[in-house]
């Protein structure tokens, strides 16, 4: 049998996996796992690598990336400093730009695509030699560049003859209107342009250090993929690209076209729709940290809860469990087993309120202390961790310290400690359940929590596993009903609230006299590392079957690799200003006396923009599709008005490297078993 090998990676925000796959079947031949590395992944990368056979990771000819970096770097508001050029937003108060530095340039043009004013040069080139040395790439949006691009191009061209730097145009990234978020997603793409030059240089020094020659992709918001070349000047199109390689990978091994996919890691569980064989995309656009953007992305719904989410007890709340990602107990003492003498010793502690008994903190791996920024304090604890994990307790003392408490959370935020302590993935220890660590530190940690709680530690671990099924349910059910919602109720209707809450089991017990109950139509698809533990009893809930495909635990690598080139381009046809039709396109504005004339060069125009974008990501013999809305409505007497006609192209093949004709063939080295 003739076969390609595909290499698909994920950086995810816990672990790394990296699959080997026989393209020609969509079957997995082998696959590892690494912790993720912060703040550069390349440590996990090749740790993730070296866990495959060499023979076959040797003969990959195409490697794909899905990664939470984009994504992270927007919600941590990390990326280089990026100066935003606003051409001919007058009228626009700067105020809804926040705190993004910028510049306002005369010029612009009106919804017609006519210009408003000429584009004030010599104002533009003397802000860019007045700022070019505190910036590392430049963001440009031009009001209605969607109607006609001729501005952007043009201060492209200003800000290139003063500036070497990258410089992004908005109506490159989206032809949708909504001139305020179109600048945001250029904005945050040119922050964005140096740190994914070093994450893709990264990956490239793995590959090339094995031998590899593969093709690399990466893949994009919407689950498709894009060439790195693209991929080093559009960083914003692959933010929620692991969630939507999860996507991508589930429907792949699940074999399904219709469900609710699930995806249940170490740090968060994302939810998406398969219907009728495609993720749901976004109508809006992908929302990452509180910044709306024109990026299209799957619609995914994400939520603090994973394996390794820190499970504590609050005096109000009871078992609170995430948002933040802790190392599981057992783990740590795998590690390092002093751990459990140190948790036995916190059993004869009576702690103020505010620390948790089974928190500890330790030394990210290869933090260097080598940093100016690094305060007395810092460094002070830093000394202290140097010689391995410490309690909480023994770093802030019995009192509280407050700013060595501050001091460490601080530590924690930018990446030089970490912390340990009670999670779900410890529970399944106490159960029998899993097997990762040692079994002891877990006990030691749960019963320290049923101590603060009052409760017997198997009767807390019930508590826990129940917490976690009915957010997991509720968030399943928001999801499915609401999609962008936030909450399971409408909006004043007190009825509709108290159903959802004695579902959940919310409600006092006077609600006992009837029982509410909702029921997906659709499977749960769940895959990641945590899924069989939880998401079959989750399913049950709902009224629904739950699947679990094999290797679920590595679907995001899998849809890295298993997607396809995806590029599309868009025209519109609008009424002229005196007369005729006016062609709007990403390349230029035309004229047209008739509308057949118009739409034949559209069709043109966007037939061979899409299929150009596709092969140079990559794309092999690209097959093309188009779509096309006509916006016509009709008068009260019964005539036809020409509003607009949107002409969309959509070009999709699988990489190159995939048709190629491999040498060997893979019945030598498949019958490996897993480790």
């Amino acid at each position: 049998m003739k076969a390609t090998i595909g290499l698909g990676i994920d950086a995810g925000g816990t672990y790394t996996d990296a699959v080997l796959m026989g393209m020609d079947r969509n079957e997995v031949l082998d696959w590892a796992k690494a912790p993720t590395t912060r703040p550069d992944p390349l440590g996990g990368i090749e740790e993730a690598l070296d866990g495959l056979d060499p023979r076959l990771l040797g003969r990959a000819t195409l490697a794909a990336l899905s990664s939470t970096f984009a994504t992270n770097a927007i919600v941590e508001n990390r990326g280089a400093p990026a100066l935003l050029i606003l051409v001919g937003y007058d009228g626009v108060d700067p105020a809804r730009f926040g705190s993004v530095p910028l510049v306002r340039v005369n010029g612009g043009h009106d919804v017609d695509g006519e210009p408003k004013a000429p584009l004030d040069r010599e104002f533009l080139q003397r802000c860019v030699g007045e700022n070019d040395d505190g910036v590392d790439a430049y963001a440009v949006a031009g009001y209605f560049s969607v109607r006609n691009p001729e501005h952007e191009l043009l201060a492209e061209r200003v800000i290139r003859e003063v500036s070497g730097k990258p410089v992004v145009c908005g109506h490159r990234l989206s032809m949708r209107l909504d001139a305020i978020v179109r600048a945001h997603t250029a904005y945050l793409n040119a922050r964005l342009i140096p740190l994914i030059h070093g994450l893709i240089d990264s990956v490239e020094t793995a590959l090339e250090r094995r031998g590899l020659r593969a093709l690399l992709m990466v893949v994009k918001g919407d689950g498709s993929l894009m060439g790195v070349e693209m991929c080093r000047d559009r960083p914003i199109e692959t933010i929620l690209s692991g969630p939507a390689a999860s996507v991508i990978g589930t429907r792949l091994l699940a074999d399904a076209g219709e469900g609710l996919v699930v995806d249940m890691g170490g740090t968060t569980t994302d939810m998406a729709m398969l219907k009728d064989g495609m993720p749901v995309l976004s109508s809006r656009g992908a929302l990452v940290g509180g910044w709306p953007t024109h990026v299209e992305a799957i619609e995914i719904r994400t939520i603090g809860l994973g394996g390794d989410s820190h499970v504590r007890m609050d005096p109000e709340k009871g078992v609170v469990i995430g948002p933040s990602r802790v190392i599981p107990l057992a783990v740590l003492a795998t590690r390092h087993p002093g751990v459990i003498r140190e948790l036995q010793r916190m059993e004869n502690f009576r702690l103020p309120r505010g620390l948790h008994p089974d928190v500890f903190y330790l030394l990210m791996d290869g933090c260097s202390r080598n940093n100016a920024r690094l305060t007395d304090l810092d460094q002070n604890l830093l000394e202290q961790l140097s010689h391995g994990p410490r309690p909480e307790i023994a770093l802030v003392g019995d009192q509280v310290d407050y700013p060595r408490l501050w001091a460490l959370e601080r530590l924690e935020r930018v990446g030089y400690v970490m912390r340990a302590g009670l999670t779900p993935t410890d529970i399944l220890h106490v159960q029998g359940r899993c097997g990762l660590g040692r079994t002891e530190a877990s006990a030691l940690g749960l019963s320290l929590a049923a101590r603060s709680s009052k409760m017997e530690p198997e009767m807390l671990a019930s508590s826990i596993l129940e917490t976690i099924h009915r957010r997991l349910a509720l968030e399943m059910l928001t999801h499915t009903i609401f999609r962008d919602r936030t909450a399971v109720a409408l909006p004043g209707c007190a009825a509709c609230e108290r159903l959802v809450s004695r579902w959940a089991g919310d409600t006092a017990a006077e609600d006992n006299d009837y029982d509410v109950q909702f029921v997906l139509h659709r499977p749960v698809l769940a895959v990641g590392a945590p899924a069989e533990a939880y998401l079959p009893a989750v399913a049950d809930r709902l009224g629904t079957s739950c699947h679990i495909p094999a290797h679920a635990a590595v679907a995001n690598a899998v849809g890295a690799v298993a997607g396809s080139v995806v590029a599309q381009a868009v025209a519109h046809i609008r009424p002229g200003k005196e007369g005729g039709f006016a062609l709007h396109t990403p390349v230029n504005r035309e004229s047209f006396s008739s509308l057949e004339e118009a739409l034949e060069r559209a069709r043109t125009v966007v037939r061979e923009a899409a299929a150009r974008r596709a092969r140079e990501n990559g794309a092999a013999e690209p097959e093309l599709t188009l779509e096309e809305h006509a916006f016509q409505p009709q008068t009260p007497w019964g005539e036809s008005v020409f509003i607009e006609h949107t002409i969309t192209a959509r070009a999709v093949g699988r990489p190159l490297s995939t048709r190629m004709p491999p040498d060997r063939t893979l019945s030598a080295y498949t019958g490996r078993k897993r480790k």
